[in-house]
């Protein structure tokens, strides 16, 4: 019973999961006509790192500022590898947010493996973890994208506490 309801529910948060991201990948391809998010801004950052390098004054931007100053560049230098092969800061988001989910199943997966869960569990961990209504509405639908990396990169140190806590 306990496979059987595991199974159910990984179908629909699956389902769930490959909707909103289909439904927010397409937002981003027509991102002129979908302003509602604040991916625009981070965007926007990649392509002034690219331009302007890390701490470089920003003079097209308002009355300029300082880029980086008040916010952290993990997310931008991930992305900018694929700015720089594609030059199309579109196709770099969507890159980088499938990338982002593909790497946030191989770190729950080593989770998982270090916790001796089954493939069944671990994909049932990261499906509750990565479709649930808060981290879609959240991080997808506001586009708080550097937020969600932020989030990838601590699974790797938690299963490296965890590894370690018994030995």
């Amino acid at each position: 019973m306990k496979n059987k309801s595991l199974k159910i529910s990984i179908l629909i948060l699956f389902s769930i999961l490959i909707t909103k991201i289909f439904f927010h990948l397409k937002a981003i391809y027509n991102l002129p006509y979908y302003h509602l998010m604040d991916l625009t801004n981070h965007m926007s950052r990649i392509y002034f790192l690219a331009m302007y390098g890390f701490h470089g004054f920003v003079p097209n931007w308002y009355n300029g500022f300082i880029l980086f100053d008040p916010y952290l560049p993990g997310f931008f230098y991930y992305a900018l590898p694929f700015y720089m092969l594609t030059k199309n800061i579109i196709f770099t988001t969507i890159i980088s947010i499938i990338l982002i989910y593909i790497l946030g199943f191989i770190f729950m997966y080593s989770l998982g493996k270090t916790q001796k869960l089954t493939i069944l569990e671990i994909t049932a961990l990261y499906l509750f973890f990565f479709a649930n209504p808060e981290l879609i509405i959240g991080y997808l639908s506001l586009g708080r994208i550097p937020e969600l990396f932020a989030w990838i990169l601590f699974i790797p140190f938690l299963t490296l506490i965890l590894y370690y806590k018994d030995h």
